[in-house]
């Protein structure tokens, strides 16, 4: 089922809104394509190599998130 902004999403207490509405509501994102479909998303946890241990100590002070699309 391919979804899109105008597509019905159920909120946990049984009310029915659509994704564009509880985007602008919830986080202030506004849809400006809404009838394209909607893409699926999952965070990518960075993996780590015990071989380099070094590297780790050097790379703590920094901080990004990677994140992976699916189209």
């Amino acid at each position: 089922m391919e979804l899109d902004g105008n597509s019905p999403l159920e909120i946990g207490d049984g009310e029915v809104t659509t994704y564009k509405k509880y985007f602008g509501q919830k986080h202030g994102i506004q849809f400006h394509f809404e009838h394209q479909c909607l893409l699926k998303e999952r965070h990518i946890f960075p993996v780590k190599n015990y071989c380099h241990g070094y590297r780790q100590a050097k790379d703590r002070g920094l901080s990004f998130k990677l994140y992976h699309t699916n189209i």
